[in-house]
Order: C-alpha cells, then structure tokens, then sequence
C-alpha cells in the first residue's frame, strides 16, 4: 500500500470499528481500491467502490459469514463432548472475540484455539478421537497444542495458554495462565454458554499472542481489533494494578505500550481505553506500524518461493531474511531488535539440531 491507500484503509477500519466520521480530506491522492478492498467491512452506499469490486467483496463476506456459522457447530459440538466427560475448556481468541465486535459475523474466521490444560490433555484427547472419529484427523503434536481436523475445522487444543521464549520469563505468564484461567468468563454462542479468559487475563493474552507473531514472523491487523474490541468492551472489568503488576513481572510493558500507541493512533482507539498509554515518539511508532504492512500476516508478504528450496537452502534463506528483519527492528528498539534476532537464531538452530 501507499501512503494514500494505507489513509483510506484506516480511515475504514475506524469507521468499521467505532462507527467513527470518515474524513474525506484523507481520500485524496494517488489510491487504487484492489489494495485495500479486504478493509472494506462497511460502507454508506455513496461510497461504494466500483460495482464489480462490490460483488467480489460481497462474495467473501457471504462467504465469511457462513463461516461462522460452521465454526460455532463445532466448537459447540466439541464443548458438549468435553463437558459431558466433566472437563472445563476454555476457548482463546476467534469466535470468542468475535462476540465483543459491533457486527460479530464480519470479523474474519480462522481456527479453534481451545483450552484444556496440561492435567487434562490426554484425556481431551482421548475424548475427541472417539466421540466422532469419521471427524477426527490428528495432524501434529507440539508442546504447546495438538493440532487436529474437526470435520472441517482447525482445531488447536492447547495445553498451554502460551509459552514464553526469550527474553520473557515463562514461568511468570504460566502462573498468570494458571491463575485466571480456572475462573473464565462466559459468552453467548448461538444460545450456547462458552467459557472464554475472564476480562482479567483475555486482553493480556490477545496481546500477548499478537506479539508473538510479530516477533516470529509478521502479525495481521485482526489481532490490533481484538485487542481494541477486547479493552473497548471489558475495561470496567479489570483491575488495573493486577494487570499492570502482570506486565512488569512479564518484562512487557515497553511492548506493550508499543502496541498501544498502534491502537489509539492508527485504529482509532480512546486513549483513556487503553490502560497506561503513553504517547511514544511518531518514528518508533511508524517503524513499528511500516514492519506490520511489510510482514503481512504470519509474514505473507515475505515468503517468496521458499517451498521449493531445498531444506538448508530454505534454512539460509530466512537466516538472510532474519538479519534484515532485525536490522529494521532497530529503528523501533536496539534491545527490541538484539533481543529477538538472538531468539530466532537460537530457534533456527535448535529446529536444525532437532532435524538431524
């Protein structure tokens, strides 16, 4: 995107997150609608792009909307398994989420992330590859979650919530995980109870995974909306001294201001939303917000044909990408940049040990 399209593509997120007044002044220029038609989530009829740029985006939001239709079937279905067996799952980000958004149905579908914990893991498991095994396929097995088909749907059923790699001390956000987790919160899901994170943790933990990807390889705006949308509906929830203590034990309190700043700047969100925002320099800030564009989503925009290479070939390939990735980094933080280049190469490293 250029400087005018990334103007009209936040102008539009605003407007869909908040139903905010669309400036106009910040239309004119050299924009084209290819670039950011997949931001346009709603919009007055006097301004609509071109009538077949309409159908395209009509085509995907149906599509989406049917979405999630499927996704709430089974994660329904799979919460009944689990709790008819005595289990308590919890279910992290998505259809969860989703609910706290003005129009839940347009936010973009992915996964099942759900909650069991480590002590119930196994027997999770066991319950859902025999409860419907015509609809089970495991796929892989990782620390933090397995991976597995539900019928058509991704499932991740995580042991853990999350796990911390350097320089975050893990142990801390175990015992954040440990502690608000037995006490979820509840939404409603197509007349179902879903236990979603209590106010407490859930924004903590969308924050926390959206600055996961961002150190592993790019992150998409959808995870800056849940955020803005999580804060912007539970804030009278949650005490901020506890979440406030959480961060600093965390040692996150730098990222997160970061992604505050992002939040309030870019997408529009009331400063007063947002606990302890501290307005950060405008080049940090855009240097952040220029590596979020240049990532793409799970790093989209960056990968190239690195498939097709051979497994040391792929290897050096990102080790190359890795260093200039971290050398961007360095115009928002030196210690933000050293810290995670000398993470993801202990990471590459480790996966290539692992693959002898």
């Amino acid at each position: 995107m250029n400087v005018a399209e990334q103007n009209v593509f936040f102008d539009l997120l605003r407007y869909s997150l908040w139903g905010s007044k669309i400036n106009y002044d910040l239309w004119r220029g050299d924009w084209e609608w290819s670039a950011i038609l997949k931001a346009v989530l709603a919009l007055p009829e006097d301004l609509q792009p071109k009538e077949d740029e309409v159908v395209r985006l009509s085509k995907q939001m149906g599509a989406n909307m049917l979405r999630h239709g499927s996704l709430n079937k089974d994660l329904i279905e799979i919460f009944k398994v689990l709790e008819s067996k005595g289990l308590h799952p919890v279910l992290l980000k998505g259809q969860g989420n989703a609910t706290f958004y003005r129009k839940p149905l347009l936010r973009k579908c992915g996964d099942l992330d759900i909650y069991i914990g480590k002590e119930n893991f196994e027997e999770a498991s066991v319950v859902l590859r025999s409860c419907n095994p015509n609809r089970f396929k495991e796929i892989l097995d990782y620390e933090k979650h397995a991976v597995f088909i539900f019928g058509k749907t991704d499932v991740e059923l995580h042991r853990f919530a999350g796990i911390q790699h350097f320089p975050f001390p893990d142990k801390q956000f175990q015992s954040i995980s440990k502690r608000e987790l037995a006490r979820p919160d509840f939404v409603q899901i197509e007349g179902h109870d879903i236990a979603i994170p209590p106010a407490q943790f859930n924004a903590l933990f969308v924050f926390n995974h959206l600055w996961g990807h961002v150190r592993s390889c790019g992150v998409g705006l959808r995870q800056f909306c849940d955020l803005a949308m999580v804060l912007h509906q539970t804030k009278d929830k949650i005490d901020m001294q506890v979440l406030e203590d959480d961060l600093r034990n965390m040692k996150m309190m730098e990222e997160w201001c970061l992604v505050g700043n992002a939040l309030v700047r870019y997408l529009g969100m009331p400063e007063s939303e947002y606990p302890f925002y501290v307005r950060m320099d405008d080049k940090k800030v855009e240097a952040f917000m220029r590596l979020v564009f240049s990532d793409g989503n799970f790093g989209c925009n960056n990968k190239g044909d690195i498939e097709r290479m051979g497994y040391y070939h792929r290897k050096f390939h990102i080790l190359l990408y890795e260093l200039e990735r971290g050398l961007r980094m360095t115009s928002i933080s030196m210690p933000m940049a050293l810290h995670n280049v000398v993470y993801r190469m202990a990471h590459g490293v480790r996966a290539i040990w692992e693959k002898k």
